[in-house]
């Protein structure tokens, strides 16, 4: 990914979200167990403190705004990867916000209204090569396979299970579409089609 010299005031944010939340996933991993939920019953247990419910409820509403944005800016890479990127943001939150907003920014390249409203061509993962695709593959290959064994070691608890099935299950999602995906082709705009 090359960024501009003079980087969008975006860029760093996003970088630090991401540090950020990756930190936090190593804490959590070295600290504790996944097994337990992947953090919902945590979750839920807040709801109990109006503070602890506020704060999930506004950062669930802020999620919900950049799903809806995502979601929208993703329109003409079809309905898979709208929904592929949903889950990821509704699961992995922030952290895929921040990579979502890095790779909107690449596709842009500075232009403000295709950073907000997306691109119809030339998107990012219409430019993955053969390798990428490979390493796509096998990565949603592990996040499927890492999935099962939680699965299988945690079941029937209930929690757990949607805690995999949620949140690796979505990750194999999205690196397999990535993986399988095609250029795409789009169809003219009107302004294209009347031009000489």
């Amino acid at each position: 990914m090359t960024m501009p010299r003079n980087l969008p005031p975006l860029v760093w944010p996003s970088i630090l979200v991401i540090i950020a939340m990756v930190g936090c996933g190593i804490n959590i991993a070295i600290g504790d167990d996944i097994g337990h939920g992947a953090g919902m019953d945590v979750w839920l247990a807040g709801a109990a403190n109006p503070w602890q419910l506020f704060i999930n409820l506004d950062l669930m509403t802020g999620l919900l705004l950049a799903v809806t944005w995502i979601g929208w800016r993703e329109r003409h890479n079809g309905l898979a990867m709208q929904v592929a990127w949903v889950l990821l943001t509704l699961w992995w939150g922030n952290l895929i916000v921040a990579l979502y907003v890095l790779i909107a920014l690449q596709e842009a390249r500075g232009d403000g209204a295709r950073f907000l409203s997306g691109v119809a061509q030339g998107a990012w993962a219409d430019t993955l090569g053969g390798t990428l695709r490979i390493i796509f593959g096998l990565l949603a290959l592990a996040a499927a396979t890492t999935m099962t064994l939680g699965v299988l070691r945690v079941a029937p608890a209930f929690l757990p299970v949607l805690g995999y099935v949620s949140g690796l299950g979505s990750l194999a999602f999205f690196l397999g579409l990535l993986a399988l995906r095609r250029p795409a082709t789009f169809p003219q705009s009107p302004q294209a089609r009347t031009r000489p």
